[in-house]
């Protein structure tokens, strides 16, 4: 019984050592991209943001990521949390909730507003501005995702913890050689004495 359960420990330590490697890479890889298109992360459609204000606190914090999704302007409706590029400088984006959906000769636009601001946005947001509606977010993992755009971030995700995770897993396979080396002694030796 005592060997199923190491044997047990010891594969689901290898199954979390590989989930955890395949996702640094993943996560590096698609950081390392975003840097290089100098757009934001985008896994499968959804674009991470990271908060940088308290406009919409308490729904999210700065240093948050919200995860926003591609979606039609149609499908936008009140009380939506949006992403878009500011339209007074559209280098700039915005993470607010949808108050009013406007539809003027077949356009649409939008009124928006942080929940912990007073007044609505002093802008109307055109459809085209949108870059996504926001579904999930993470608070504070924002700080980690901005860390790992800097050089150090990205020698961190893609070399260090790798190879720290493959350095421990050879580790623990060279303990686990050797305490089944030192059994078998043992065991020798054992069956020596008893003859």
């Amino acid at each position: 019984m005592d060997n199923l359960f190491k044997k047990t420990l010891w594969i689901i330590g290898n199954v979390i050592f590989i989930l955890i490697l395949i996702f640094s890479l993943t996560i590096g890889f698609f950081f390392i991209k975003s840097k290089i298109n100098g757009e934001a992360p985008n896994i499968g459609g959804n674009k991470m943001y990271v908060v940088l204000t308290g406009s919409m606190v308490p729904v999210f914090e700065p240093g948050s990521i919200v995860i926003a999704r591609e979606i039609k302007a149609d499908q936008i409706v009140p009380n939506d949390i949006v992403a878009f590029k500011d339209p007074r400088d559209t280098s700039k984006l915005i993470t607010h909730r949808v108050v009013q959906v406007n539809q003027n000769n077949g356009s649409l636009s939008f009124v928006t507003k942080g929940d912990a601001n007073d007044s609505e946005d002093p802008f109307v947001v055109p459809a085209d501005n949108l870059t996504g509606k926001v579904n999930y977010w993470v608070p504070y993992a924002g700080y980690i995702l901005q860390f790992s755009k800097s050089s150090t971030g990205i020698k961190l995700f893609l070399i260090i913890i790798p190879g720290s995770l493959f350095i421990l897993g050879q580790l623990l396979k060279i303990i686990k050689i050797l305490k089944e080396e030192k059994r078998r002694k043992q065991e020798v030796k054992n069956k020596g004495i008893m003859s």
